[in-house]
């Protein structure tokens, strides 16, 4: 590891331990101290142990490293016949009364990170211990009679455990079916998810240490790292297509955050400390077991300069803007798409030195573009526009917009309706009165 990379972990650890249930051994989700979160004990584990094998960590850490891996061992679903059988709870409860929350692809994660833990500490963990996780990592692998991985990068890491753990046969299969896939359409399988594209590159970084699939490396990595320095804000986190491409609001950007931070490929890197959740600490572990070398395809951070962005995917035309201290997308689709996702999105620097973020959805089309600072909306019915996280900066209405802690938000073609501040933020409701209607967005920094 190079000297940031092990202060990345050393600072991982420390904040990760603020969580720690010494009780239960396992590590409290921030959401709510009733839930245990599995994988991410088990990437804290894995920090532990890498920090160990760099001659930096110490005895107790080891020992504590072996603690948490013996109380997430019992975790895994052995119920035969069960089609979650080989699979983590992501949450456990100490009452045990509740429904195993699964994440589809979760098994790949555990099982991969177990099979890294295994071919690289072994002599950590004892013969004993090191014969437990072999056989949780075969009991991960999917039998033919389960689903397959429904990621791409859940059928990239499940190649990775046939090849090396069971199957060599269905492993080269499953290699060789997402190699036919083609890059675009990989491409736009991932595009607008930052989780997609960190468990891609730990796929990857899996796929090298393979004898059979380290060639095919080498045509899927620069594709991957040139879309991630393409779409991903240098100076914020954000990345181009989430803000329009989910309802929700997590946007697990942390996980890529911790990737770009680990080979220093963004100007303002994300540390563990300024995380807003102590548990995305444990991200770093995934590029500190990778042990791969990314190299940018060009300095990014230091030639970033305004300039406007777009992509098509699918049927939707995606078109935004990025400046050092502004982050903007919009999406246009003929036909409005189900779910009702935002059409236009902004996140910003904030006064305090955050960033504040917004989401504008619309009732009748789902017609948005943005040139420069300028989303343009076309016959978009009634439009809310909800703000979140403006700290404590200066928040109000003025006589052409909003001051919006840090930015002067302005709209035209609109009368307001109403205008609500809570505890989550502020929602405006818009009433159209011309057929295109327009958002204004300007820095005040």
């Amino acid at each position: 590891m190079e000297p940031h990379q092990k202060a990345l972990v050393d600072q991982a650890i420390r904040l990760t331990l603020t969580r720690y249930d010494e009780q239960h051994c396992l590590l409290r989700t921030s959401a709510d101290p009733r839930f245990r979160a599995v994988q991410e004990t088990l990437a804290f584990a894995a920090l532990l142990l890498a920090r160990t094998a760099a001659g930096k960590g110490r005895k107790t850490e080891l020992g504590l490293a072996r603690l948490l891996i013996d109380t997430i061992l019992p975790l895994q679903n052995r119920v035969r016949r069960d089609p979650s059988r080989g699979a983590f709870p992501l949450l456990w409860t100490p009452e045990g009364n509740r429904a195993q929350v699964m994440d589809p692809d979760s098994r790949e994660i555990m099982g991969s990170l177990f099979g890294v833990m295994h071919r690289d500490y072994s002599h950590l963990l004892g013969e004993k211990r090191s014969a437990r996780v072999l056989e949780a990592v075969k009991l991960a692998i999917r039998d033919k009679e389960q689903s397959t991985p429904q990621t791409t990068s859940g059928a990239m890491i499940a190649a990775w455990l046939e090849l090396e753990f069971n199957d060599q046969w269905r492993g080269e299969r499953l290699a060789t079916d997402v190699a036919l896939a083609g890059l675009e359409a990989l491409a736009e399988r991932r595009f607008g998810d930052p989780q997609a594209y960190a468990r891609q590159l730990w796929a990857l970084g899996l796929w090298r240490r393979s004898a059979r699939l380290h060639d095919s490396v080498e045509g899927l990595l620069p594709d991957l790292v040139a879309e991630i320095t393409r779409f991903a804000h240098p100076s914020m986190p954000e990345m181009f297509g989430t803000m329009t491409g989910s309802t929700g609001t997590a946007t697990g950007y942390a996980w890529l955050g911790g990737w770009l931070t680990w080979h220093a490929l963004i100007g303002e890197p994300m540390l563990p400390k300024t995380m807003s959740d102590p548990l995305d600490a444990t991200c770093f572990a995934f590029p500190a077991l990778a042990r791969a070398k990314i190299a940018s395809p060009g300095d990014a951070a230091q030639d970033f300069a305004p300039h406007p962005v777009c992509q098509a995917v699918g049927d939707r035309q995606m078109t935004g803007w990025m400046e050092r201290d502004l982050h903007l997308e919009a999406r246009s689709v003929e036909a409005p798409e189900s779910g009702r996702l935002p059409v236009a999105g902004a996140r910003w620097r904030t006064l305090e030195g955050g960033t504040a973020w917004l989401r504008c959805r619309v009732s009748r089309q789902e017609r948005a573009s943005c040139r420069k600072r300028f989303v343009h909306l076309e016959d978009p019915g009634t439009t809310i526009v909800s703000v979140h996280d403006l700290g404590q900066g200066e928040t109000r209405m003025i006589e052409n917009g909003w001051w919006l802690s840090g930015l002067h938000f302005a709209t035209e073609g609109f009368q307001m309706l109403d205008a609500r501040r809570t505890e989550e933020g502020l929602e405006l409701t818009l009433k159209p009165t011309d057929d295109r209607s327009l958002l204004m967005f300007s820095p005040l920094g």
